[in-house]
């Protein structure tokens, strides 16, 4: 009994490392930490996806590079595997953008209480800590708050089109209760950020929810944008 019992364990721990671990990376294409590293052959390849097409955005809203190649390993290595090295590399390139932007407020898009439980952490704010040390390195004044709260939502990614994932991210935000803004804050520049945008309708309802509350200077940044088509080549063909 003990035996049949121990042999269903490490049957289920197997099914759970592959769902967890190896299925988003074949999905992803994501590639072992150490193979992401702060470097000049990382700085060039990053640079080749630096000008992504952004007409089909709002003025206010803006990403860094293309989702593709480096910065789409970059990304699921944060997202699935908790990747400090890869979150540093966000966080400097994130600096270098902020470089005329500062003084600023950055607050990333809040998980859901329910998906930072699903997945054990929450991915933006690896990003953010990496960002403070960042910030302090090289003296930029950034100060990091969170007004907002979010509601719990099916993933963006499983939505089937552009009108799906616009109905799904309505209203999904709220300003935190209770909190009230001073007069200087609500005028300062505030930076929203989330690591990838795609037909920017999270942004868009993260941006209402602030400009209701009164805030009047945001600007909207991701580190990568993915069109639409993205998304849908991910899904398998029936």
């Amino acid at each position: 009994m003990q035996t049949g019992l121990t042999l269903y364990q490490s049957m289920l721990k197997s099914v759970t490392f592959f769902i967890s671990e190896t299925l988003p990376a074949f999905i992803f294409g994501i590639v072992p930490e150490e193979h992401i590293t702060n470097n000049e052959k990382m700085t060039t390849s990053l640079q080749k996806i630096s000008n992504p097409n952004l007409s089909d955005l709002p003025s206010y809203m803006h990403a860094l590079y293309e989702h593709k190649e480096v910065a789409q390993r970059i990304v699921h290595s944060i997202k699935y595997k908790k990747s400090s090295k890869s979150a540093d590399i966000v966080a400097n390139q994130l600096c270098k953008y902020l470089e005329n932007k500062v003084p600023c407020f950055i607050n990333p898009l809040p998980s859901s209480v329910k998906r930072i439980r699903e997945r054990g952490y929450d991915h933006l704010d690896i990003i953010m800590r990496a960002l403070k040390k960042c910030a302090e390195k090289y003296q930029k004044e950034i100060t990091f708050v969170q007004y907002l709260e979010k509601k719990h939502t099916r993933p963006q990614t499983r939505c089937e089109n552009r009108d799906e994932r616009i109905q799904n991210s309505k209203n999904t935000f709220e300003f935190k209760r209770g909190l009230i803004l001073s007069e200087l804050n609500k005028s300062s520049l505030i930076i929203l950020f989330d690591d990838v945008i795609t037909t920017g309708s999270t942004m868009n309802d993260a941006y209402r929810c602030l400009t209701e509350s009164g805030c009047t200077n945001i600007l909207c940044v991701a580190f990568s944008h993915a069109p639409l088509t993205y998304f849908m080549d991910l899904k398998p063909k029936l």
